[in-house]
């Protein structure tokens, strides 16, 4: 009978890779220009924590709404690149949509920790 070894490792935890991370991601928004995103978020330490963060508070105040992400570049203003995340609305909750938005963003401009990459993430209604 062979005795069991002992496990020297406990209490380490395994992070997933980017790549699974991202894949979790893309289950919560629709990416447009999917590679370009990646490597804007791969490329920017924290802003997919930054993301995963604000998710859970985007969902509480838009459940149902269809959200996506894309990669917008200003080929003039480097520093101007960004993520923007985009909430559909339609021209019967416009209106509600808004004063919800500016609560969300609100909510959002409130939250610590973040402060080096907030200005790499947008948001903004979309109105289809």
């Amino acid at each position: 009978m062979q005795i069991p070894q002992e496990n020297m490792y406990t209490g380490l935890s395994i992070k997933p890779s980017f790549d699974s991370e991202f894949d979790e991601l893309s289950k919560e928004y629709k990416i447009h220009k999917s590679q370009h995103v990646k490597e804007f978020i791969e490329n920017n330490c924290g802003l997919l924590d930054y993301i995963n963060k604000i998710t859970p508070i985007i969902n509480i105040y838009f459940p149902k709404h269809l959200k996506c992400i894309t990669f917008c570049r200003d080929y003039e203003f480097e520093e101007l690149t960004d993520i923007t995340i985009y909430i559909k609305s339609s021209d019967d909750s416009f209106d509600d949509d808004c004063e919800r938005f500016d609560e969300l963003e609100i909510e959002i401009i409130k939250m610590n920790g973040f402060s080096k990459i907030k200005n790499l993430v947008s948001m903004d209604l979309w109105l289809a």
